[in-house]
Formats: structure tokens, C-alpha cells, sequence
């Protein structure tokens, strides 16, 4: 996606963003990646869930129901984004409109440090994550295999005793929590991700705002049309052409013509009203002027 990549593109990994425009081959093809990934979320939720009231000890009860809370908030929003992606795309398309797209340095200036937040935030909410998943799974994989238990539930749907089945269900396991830590930074930068965005379109409408009274000085200074300023360099045109060594009488035409364009050609609504940049900063200033009368009435 064009906002907020990172976070995006954590939930493509993870199976649980379908990118937008995709060819049929690649839609179906990531649809199956998808459903997978689903699928392991919510197998490995529904695991936590019998596992936490198979327990009789009440310290790793309240460790294991821990984890699970964790484990059950991801599945919630993953749930939320599949059902808001069609408003979170038209959030992402709104952001790309002409009204919110900088227009000077200034602006991009302040889009590119709000981009560097985001994105800054979403790094290290990563590697905090990342860390956490790291030292609760890989880094005591010995203790795994000493004490025969899994890393997060203990109770799964088959036989472990096998040491292949063993270990596939210490990987899925394992795996799970790397997607659901991957999953919970995606959905939780997006959040503050879209407040950054907002944030820096509040920023730069300040800007708009104090830089109002210059350009609308600056309109009034060219405020004639170009219409006319056009047809009034047709005189010096004329003036600076090599004319002596013309006949007579088509100097006689020219010198008509200069003295013509001495009056700008001006375009007319109805033979009343010039359309110019004045003219239309004169119905803009009427217009605000009544739309507060009405405002207050």
C-alpha cells in the first residue's frame, strides 16, 4: 500500500491483508495462503482455550489464561480487518486525493517527517515483539525438550508422544506466536499509523492556513486575465518586427492594429461581469460574506 507500508506489508506476510489489484492466479493462489494462516490462528487460539481449563494450578493458570487473552485479542483483529478493509482501502485512497496530497516543499516536508514517525514506531514495536517471541519460544526450546511441554498449551487434539509430533507441534506453536506478534504490531501501528496521517494533514492545513493572505495578495497582483495580457503584447510584437522595409500601406494596417491592442481583450458573462481572477475573487468574498449572514441568522 501507498500509506504505511511497513505495516501493510506485515500483514501480507502474514496472510491476513490481500493486496489490492492482484491477477486472478495470484488472488486465488493468496486466498489459499490465506485461509491457512487463518486457520493456524485460530487452531492455536482454540488449543490456549481447553488448555487453560485442564490446568488445576492456579500461578499457570493465570500465566497460560494470560497468554491466551493475548492470543484471542489478535484473533479479534484480524476478525476487525477482514470485516473494515473496504474502509480502510478508501481510508488509504482519501489520503491520495488532490486535497491531501502536499503541493510545495513545505508540505512534503512535513508529510515526510510524519511517514519517518510511522514508520519509526512500527520498527520498534517490532523488535519488541519479535524479542518477546524470541526468548518465549526459540531460546528455550532445551527446556522444551527436557520437560516435554509445548510453548504456549500443553493440551492439543492428538498424541504427542511420537518425537516427529513432537516437535511439529513445538514449530506450529512456535510459529503461531511469531505470526500473532507480527499480526498484533501490524494492526496496532496501523491504528496509530492512520492518527500520524491525521495529524500531518492537520499540519499541513495549518500551513495552507498562514500562507492564505500571500497567495491571496498575489492573486489580486494578477488579477488581469491572461486573455488580455496576451492581446496587449500583440502591440510590442508588432512594434519590434523589422516594419520599415514594409509597403505603406501594410504599415498603415499594422499601426491599426497596435493601436487595437492598446485595448486587452477581455471575455464577458452576459456583457456584465468580466471573467477574470478579480472578478472571481470578488464573488468569493460575497459568497463568504452571505454564507455568514446565514450561519448567524
Amino acid at each position: 500500500m501507498h500509506t504505511l507500508p511497513l505495516s501493510f506489508a506485515l500483514l501480507t506476510y502474514t496472510g491476513y491483508w490481500r493486496p489490492v489489484n492482484l491477477t486472478s492466479i495470484k488472488y486465488w493462489a493468496y486466498s489459499v495462503y490465506s485461509a491457512v494462516m487463518i486457520f493456524l490462528l485460530y487452531s492455536f487460539t482454540f488449543c490456549g482455550l481447553v488448555d487453560c481449563f485442564m490446568i488445576e494450578d492456579l500461578e499457570t493458570f493465570i500465566e497460560k489464561f494470560s497468554l491466551f487473552l493475548s492470543v484471542l485479542g489478535v484473533s479479534c483483529k484480524v476478525m476487525n480487518l477482514v470485516l473494515r478493509r473496504n474502509e480502510i482501502i478508501g481510508l488509504t485512497d482519501m489520503l491520495l486525493t488532490d486535497i491531501c496530497v502536499p503541493r510545495d516543499n513545505h508540505e512534503m516536508d512535513i508529510q515526510r517527517k510524519f511517514d519517518c514517525s510511522a514508520k519509526t514506531i512500527t520498527i520498534y514495536c517490532e523488535i519488541l515483539n519479535e524479542s518477546a517471541v524470541f526468548f518465549a519460544t526459540i531460546a528455550q526450546f532445551r527446556h522444551f525438550a527436557n520437560t516435554r511441554t509445548l510453548p504456549l498449551s500443553d493440551w492439543v487434539p492428538y498424541d504427542i508422544s511420537s518425537t516427529a509430533v513432537y516437535w511439529a507441534t513445538v514449530l506450529h506453536q512456535t510459529i503461531g506466536l511469531m505470526v500473532c506478534a507480527n499480526a498484533s504490531v501490524a494492526h496496532e501501528t496501523l491504528i496509530s499509523g492512520f492518527m500520524i496521517q491525521t495529524c500531518a494533514q492537520l499540519d499541513i492545513l495549518c500551513h495552507r492556513a498562514r500562507i492564505l493572505p500571500d497567495l491571496l495578495r498575489e492573486a489580486r497582483k494578477s488579477s488581469t486575465s491572461k486573455e488580455a495580457l496576451k492581446s496587449t503584447e500583440i502591440g510590442s510584437a508588432v512594434y519590434e518586427m523589422d516594419w520599415p522595409i514594409l509597403p505603406v500601406d501594410l504599415m498603415k494596417t499594422l499601426l491599426l492594429i497596435i493601436t487595437r491592442s492598446k485595448k486587452p481583450i477581455k471575455i464577458t458573462s452576459g456583457y456584465i461581469v468580466t471573467l477574470s481572477n478579480e472578478s472571481f475573487m470578488k464573488i468569493i468574498r460575497i459568497s463568504y460574506s452571505a454564507y455568514n449572514v446565514l450561519q448567524n441568522s
